[in-house]
């Protein structure tokens, strides 16, 4: 199986954009420009930013594009990065286009709601969201639990889904033991994230006499969080930093207790995965595929959404327990090398790109080893 000529990845905002699409996104294009100098990687963006008003100009010119790159650079492969809502819309007319001028086309689900968004839908709606999913020659999953979803209400076929769970370059593992109770929570500022809990639960610390500081990287509502920071009486503890570089975010891993992320969705972090990598302990909510991958008490602490006394508890523990949080950070080293190393993930996909056999029993993602997660204990 050779290796294809050229790859086409279209995702939102390029390699620029924060968030977990854009973190993958840049690793597959740099692990590509450094490892595989005979496939070119173009990647393209078919939304853009500013209005809502000017994606479909948009979309129209990342189409023309897109047929360039097929006739005059020789692209084989459509790599789509696709979520629910407009971006399935946007995705599914670039997959139409791919098949029509003969690429390999790839769908890879990164949707956070996707549950949703599969199950409201009807009509026309339906049928669009069906056939999309059909016409994929992969879609790509971060658990069995999207996976189970898109048969159940996308219409997958069992040979054309295959599991394989997002991969970050490795920073360096090698961290000391911080004795500050400082957490990050890296993520869009908004309920979806449980961004009221993290601060709830910090103002709770703060109560019980914990001299708690926070960093919150990332965009979205950042006036409400502030405002109802100082509500809480958190005043000088908490930093809103908005987007930050991967290389500030690292720095921040390595002055941090933990990092915190209590969402009510997710698909599966790339914040999670970067903080196994550098072996910052992990407190999580076990939503999306979370729950398939890490264990409570080995490898993370899960609490539930929307419980902030729950985190409250699971921070506090974390803070005043040096072996535990020892614990979490080599266990947590040891999943991500076993499990989400980038070589592992790129040579997979390659071999999917040049046609490898599509069929995986359950379970068996192809690249470390997942267990089912123990339900978290309640305090």
């Amino acid at each position: 199986m050779r290796a294809p000529r050229a790859i086409v990845i279209a995702s939102p905002g390029g390699i620029a954009r924060g968030g977990g699409m854009g973190s993958v996104t840049r690793a597959m294009h740099g692990w590509l420009v450094e490892n595989a100098p005979q496939t070119r990687v173009f990647v393209i963006d078919p939304h853009g930013g500013g209005s809502a008003l000017v994606w479909p100009l948009r979309l129209l010119l990342t189409m023309l594009q897109l047929v360039w790159l097929r006739v005059f650079r020789g692209a084989e492969i459509l790599h789509l990065q696709i979520s629910e809502g407009g971006s399935f819309l946007r995705k599914g007319l670039l997959l139409r286009l791919g098949k029509l001028l003969g690429m390999r086309v790839v769908l890879h689900h990164h949707g956070a709601r996707l549950r949703p968004f599969l199950v409201s839908a009807r009509g026309v709606r339906r049928v669009f969201i069906q056939r999309t999913i059909r016409l994929a020659d992969i879609n790509l999953v971060l658990g069995e639990g999207v996976k189970r979803l898109l048969a159940e209400h996308g219409g997958l076929r069992g040979e054309r889904g295959i599991v394989l769970c997002n991969a970050c370059p490795d920073p360096g593992y090698g961290r000391a033991l911080e004795d500050g109770t400082h957490f990050l929570l890296p993520a869009v500022l908004s309920p979806r994230k449980g961004i009221d809990d993290f601060l709830k639960a910090i103002a709770l610390l703060v109560a019980r006499g914990h001299d708690v500081t926070a960093t919150l990287a990332g965009g979205g509502d950042v006036a409400r969080y502030s405002a109802l920071a100082e509500t809480l009486g958190l005043k000088g503890r908490v930093r809103f930093a908005g987007w930050l570089p991967p290389a500030s975010i690292f720095e921040l891993h390595g002055r941090s207790r933990a990092l915190v992320l209590p969402s009510f969705d997710e698909g599966m972090p790339m914040a999670i995965i970067e903080a196994l990598a550098t072996g910052l302990p992990v407190i999580a909510t076990p939503v999306g595929t979370i729950p398939e991958i890490l264990r409570h008490g080995e490898t993370a602490l899960l609490v539930p959404p929307g419980d902030s006394i729950e985190l409250a508890g699971a921070m506090e523990r974390i803070a005043g327990d040096d072996m535990l949080a020892a614990r979490l950070s080599l266990e947590g080293r040891q999943l991500y090398e076993r499990s989400f190393g980038l070589n592992l993930y790129m040579r997979r996909l390659l071999a999917l790109y040049a046609g490898a056999p599509l069929r995986q029993p359950a379970g068996q993602h192809q690249i470390g080893d997942y267990r089912g997660a123990a339900a978290p204990e309640r305090r």
